[in-house]
């Protein structure tokens, strides 16, 4: 059964009528206004009876006094009172927020992660104790942990870092002036095996996979900006790389280019490759002192020849 409320309107958006089937509620906006919702069932897309919430809500002067109660019979239960500037309090099952001269002074309870936190004023000077600890002097210094996460900043946002630290596996991430400079370690405990992303906006990113491959590119005006975004690397970066370097460990192979390869060296153990002006001009050795055989508009010259 499904129970729909109806709305009437007067003068929209100042009074309005609100009634139906567990429904009530009027307001004279933005003097006064009251609603009230009945617990209900319903049937939801699997044919499983599952509650609907009730909710109970008045506020007189807008926004200054309110009060609301919201996800009535649930678990998620909460409250919401205020009369501002002078008190405001939410809570629930897990959690109570109390703020006096809104918003300067606060203090949260979470006793679903065991944690109290004060700000006064906040959010410039706080401190936090329980499973979360936290201080902070907003913008000079500000320090938090909790479980396996730690974060801290100086002189905010010039200098920031963000830790996870778990079993297997450490992520180290630091920031300055958000993207101005960024830098991100991701490192195994059980290998010491390390992948590593920096780089100087718009300057340069240079990278290094678990694998020890490294690769710089110069310049990256969103490489650092639009970090995790691979597709748009991949397919744009290409576009303002004037330099770019490759280089593998395991296969000792390496290779350099320089506008968009109007220069281009490869090199690997077996031989080392030049191109340029886009390939017209080639050259190949087998061997840094070997002979080197030159290639002139893809065509081969075997009398050009030599040994430097």
């Amino acid at each position: 059964m499904l129970f729909r409320s109806v709305t009437r309107n007067y003068l929209y958006p100042i009074f309005h009528l609100r009634e139906g089937p567990g429904w009530s509620g009027w307001q004279v906006w933005p003097l006064y206004g009251t609603e009230h919702k009945d617990i209900t069932w319903r049937t939801n897309h699997l044919g499983d009876r599952v509650i609907s919430p009730g909710r109970d809500k008045w506020y007189a002067m807008w926004p200054l006094v309110f009060e609301e109660k919201k996800d009535l019979g649930t678990p998620a239960g909460s409250t919401n009172f205020a009369a501002l500037p002078f008190y405001a309090i939410q809570s629930g099952a897990t959690f109570d927020r109390v703020t006096y001269l809104w918003p300067f002074f606060s203090r949260t309870e979470d006793r679903a992660k065991n944690y109290v936190e004060w700000g006064a004023p906040w959010p410039l000077i706080g401190w936090a104790n329980g499973d979360k600890t936290a201080r902070r002097v907003f913008p000079f210094y500000g320090h938090a942990e909790s479980g396996a996460i730690r974060s801290r900043f100086w002189m905010w946002p010039l200098f920031t870092h963000r830790s996870i630290d778990d079993e297997t596996l450490r992520r180290d991430h630091w920031r300055s002036a958000f993207f101005l400079y960024d830098d991100v370690v991701l490192r195994s405990k059980e290998t010491g095996d390390y992948r590593r992303e920096r780089g100087i906006w718009p300057f340069f990113v240079w990278k290094r996979d678990l694998d020890g491959r490294e690769r710089l590119q110069v310049p990256a005006p969103v490489e650092t900006v639009l970090r995790n975004r691979e597709a748009i690397q991949r397919n744009y970066s290409p576009l303002w790389a004037m330099y770019r370097s490759e280089s593998n460990p395991k296969t000792k192979a390496s290779s350099q280019s320089v506008l968009w390869n109007l220069f281009r060296r490869e090199v690997s153990p077996k031989e080392i490759r030049t191109s340029s002006f886009f390939g017209l001009v080639q050259t190949r050795r087998s061997s840094p002192e070997g002979p080197r055989e030159w290639r002139l508009f893809w065509l081969p010259l075997p009398e050009a020849r030599d040994s430097g």
